[in-house]
């Protein structure tokens, strides 16, 4: 399970709410994507992983609001990893209402299991 902390922070020059804000949560195609679980108290699930750009597989959230100086929101992805170890990347797209919040890249490291060899 993977969980990304989402927040408000702001800019140094002003704190607007950010709303209705819509993620693409990305993963390489040898990822399995099992569900996503957003929302205040994580009642919001995606099942149904699409395809993306690049070959990609990804989930997608919606309708998340964040304020500055609120609590902010987590998204837990359940994936199954591939077999082959190695490093992975995964990007979450992000866009509010308010316009685009970026693309933010991560690095996944996978490594051999030896339980049970």
């Amino acid at each position: 399970m993977l969980v990304f902390y989402l927040k408000n922070v702001g800019h140094w020059y002003s704190k607007p709410a950010a709303t209705n804000i819509r993620l693409w949560v990305n993963f390489n195609p040898k990822f399995e994507l099992i569900e996503m679980k957003y929302g205040s108290n994580l009642e919001k699930i995606d099942i149904e992983p699409k395809h993306g750009v690049g070959n990609s597989r990804y989930f997608r959230a919606e309708g998340i609001h964040l304020f500055h100086k609120e609590p902010g929101e987590c998204l837990c992805v359940a994936v199954k990893a591939p077999r082959e170890p190695g490093i992975y990347e995964m990007w979450i797209s992000a866009h509010a209402d308010q316009g685009d919040c970026g693309v933010h890249k991560f690095k996944l490291k996978v490594v051999e299991d030896k339980r049970g060899k």
